[in-house]
């Protein structure tokens, strides 16, 4: 990653320049992931996934709240329903596992998964990519 050094007057500046650049990085990696599994960009969930990895890192209370937090919070942010942030996300999954990178996939989930028609539940999909994004940006 290319950085630019700027000089700043305080160091809490400095800090919030360096918080700006950890939140573009999972940003980054977030989105090399799921661009890695094939998961249609094209997709409501697609956007819907990539926000709720993100508040996952930042915050793993979101996993344990899916419903009552993590789901509410993205459909406002859209200008939506819950319900249609959960099913979006559900969609966009059952598609990158019908039609995605199964060797990328693979990465990430149990075998069960390619061997049966089962697909994750939204939260493991969630959680699982946003473990690996944590080890990532640590």
């Amino acid at each position: 990653m290319n950085k630019t050094i700027v000089k700043k007057e305080s160091t809490k500046e400095f800090i919030e320049l360096k918080t700006e650049d950890k939140e573009k990085q999972k940003d980054i990696i977030i989105t090399n992931i799921i661009h890695s599994m094939c998961m249609p960009a094209n997709l409501k969930g697609y956007y819907y996934i990539r926000d709720a990895i993100k508040m996952v890192v930042n915050d793993v209370e979101y996993i344990s709240e899916v419903t009552k937090m993590l789901y509410p919070e993205i459909a406002e942010k859209y200008k939506t329903l819950s319900s249609k942030v959960e099913r979006a996300i559900r969609t966009a999954i059952s598609i990158t596992f019908d039609r995605g990178n199964i060797e990328e996939l693979s990465k990430y989930f149990d075998a069960k998964y390619f061997e049966s028609d089962k697909k994750p539940k939204n939260s493991e999909f969630i959680a699982n990519i946003a473990e690996k994004v944590k080890f990532e940006i640590e």
